[in-house]
């Protein structure tokens, strides 16, 4: 939660504590002193985001890219949404091998096991392929698109005839785009 009074804001002033430190039969009185024009920068050894989203989330020992240079040098506030959401999925147990940030303003991760598919149908040409539907875009981990595209989609492409194959039982989770994104301001619990 970000200081709502600045250092400079501070008045100087004496306050009386009582010091409970070490037991004795008298109370002893401290006076400590705040100089409001001393040089402290109390927030100097905790890295926040220059785009307001506060401190950086502590990186797990096991997340790849953990050079904090490297993984906080972010050029917009998108990437490093797309930085705090795989490092939250990392602690979850979830290992991202990446993430897109897509103009509907979900982050879709590239987990292996899951796809992302945006389905498009073929309107005129062939009778035979009018009304078809065809992966007009897969998103997600490239190994499970190459399993997914080859056993599950005709000719690599369209949708099969049976939509009861068990495309679960292969292990993939394909979800129907743009269902399966993340708001990344909900997951992070971040103000918009």
């Amino acid at each position: 939660m970000p200081l709502t009074e600045s250092l400079g804001s501070m008045e100087s002033r004496s306050q009386s504590v009582e010091d409970t430190s070490v037991p004795t039969e008298e109370t002893t009185t401290k006076t400590d002193t705040f100089d409001k024009n001393a040089n402290i920068d109390l927030a100097a050894d905790v890295p926040t985001s220059p785009f307001g989203f506060g401190p950086y989330p502590e990186v797990p020992a096991d997340y790849p890219f953990r050079e904090t240079v490297q993984l906080w040098d972010n050029a917009t506030p998108e990437h490093e949404l797309l930085v705090r959401v795989r490092i939250k999925l990392w602690k979850q147990g979830t290992q991202t091998k990446g993430a897109m940030f897509d103009n509907n303003g979900l982050i879709y991760p590239s987990i292996p096991g899951v796809l992302y598919v945006r389905w498009c149908t073929i309107e005129e040409g062939d009778p035979d392929l009018v009304g078809r539907r065809y992966a007009g875009s897969v998103m997600g981990d490239g190994d499970t698109a190459e399993k997914w595209e080859s056993s599950f989609l005709i000719d690599g492409w369209y949708e099969p005839i049976d939509v009861n194959s068990d495309i679960a039982a292969s292990g993939i989770k394909v979800y129907e785009y743009p269902d399966g994104g993340i708001n990344p301001y909900n997951f992070l619990e971040l103000p918009r």
